[in-house]
């Protein structure tokens, strides 16, 4: 999402971007499907990576560190994977199985201004 400053009926200059909101953005178009999941459960999703005490979990164990979650496994898993494309988290690649998130490199400030992103894009319907 881009600002800009304008002068009349005229566009006056760019005066900076939201990486996240463009981030959003992007998802939002490319994958509509993923795009929901995040807009609807990126805060329990954020919930449950930071009351998880696993480093490297699958989304069924980062499910089973929340209470009374809304989601199921599989709903966080989208969820979980729209952030890894969102650049909150990352994946870890060293498994042959399911997909495990690499809790190390999660960045709660990057997942925060994601759902301030998602929520500022609009309703849910």
């Amino acid at each position: 999402m881009e600002l800009v400053s304008q002068v009349g009926d005229g566009v006056d200059s760019l005066v900076g971007t939201d990486p996240e909101a463009d981030a959003v953005e992007l998802l939002a178009r490319e994958d509509p499907t993923t795009f929901g999941y995040v807009r609807r459960h990126w805060a329990e999703a954020k919930r449950g990576i930071e009351a998880c005490d696993r480093n490297y979990p699958q989304s069924k164990q980062v499910h089973a560190a929340l209470a009374d979650p809304e989601t199921t496994p599989r709903t966080l898993g989208a969820t979980l994977s729209g952030l890894v494309t969102l650049g909150a988290l990352d994946t870890w690649s060293e498994t042959v199985g399911p997909t495990r998130y690499d809790l190390t490199a999660y960045r709660p400030d990057r997942a925060w201004a994601i759902g301030v992103a998602v929520e500022a894009g609009g309703s849910d319907d």
